[in-house]
């Protein structure tokens, strides 16, 4: 748990002295890269905090590093910071999306589902590694992962002709 009057610092605080006309690969690889190991160290320190608090025999509520009453938690002021940059890159023409608040959920949650997948449920063994997640992730974002009409659709891999 933070230290009493120590306030959780957003990883991605960075992001709000941008003007949206930056490369928004290298902006959302870098929130991943900062705001990953974060999560799963805030999702540690939970469960660490949960199972002692279980063993203890007090559990009334999972116990977070952060006042979840309090009117700024660094979630929500990391989900700001995100949504801040992308409406300033929608604006600048960097990033095109119909609705700014759902993308910002939509990457975010991104980041939180790979940290759930890997600490929470232990879904994937062995580990899908990070870069190569981050890699994917900004390939569907920047690219699509659904073809344009009339584009011809590539065979998965190992499922081509002579494979």
């Amino acid at each position: 748990m933070a230290a009493e009057g120590h306030e959780l610092r957003s990883p991605v605080e960075f992001l709000d002295g941008l003007d949206g006309s930056e490369d928004p690969r290298e902006v959302l690889r870098a929130v991943a890269e900062r705001a990953i190991p974060v999560l799963e160290a805030t999702f540690a320190e939970t469960i660490v905090g949960w199972l002692h608090s279980r063993k203890a025999g007090s559990l009334r509520a999972i116990p977070l590093p952060f006042d979840p009453r309090s009117k700024s938690t660094p979630p929500q002021r990391a989900f700001r910071a995100i949504e801040g940059y992308m409406k300033k890159a929608v604006r600048q023409g960097t990033l095109r999306v119909g609705d700014v608040r759902a993308a910002a959920t939509a990457f975010q949650g991104a980041l939180v589902a790979y940290v759930s997948f890997h600490k929470l449920f232990r879904i994937l063994d062995p580990p899908l590694p990070v870069e190569r997640y981050v890699d994917t992730l900004l390939e569907i974002w920047m690219g699509g992962a659904l073809p344009k009409k009339n584009t011809p659709r590539r065979k998965p891999a190992g499922k081509r002709s002579g494979k």
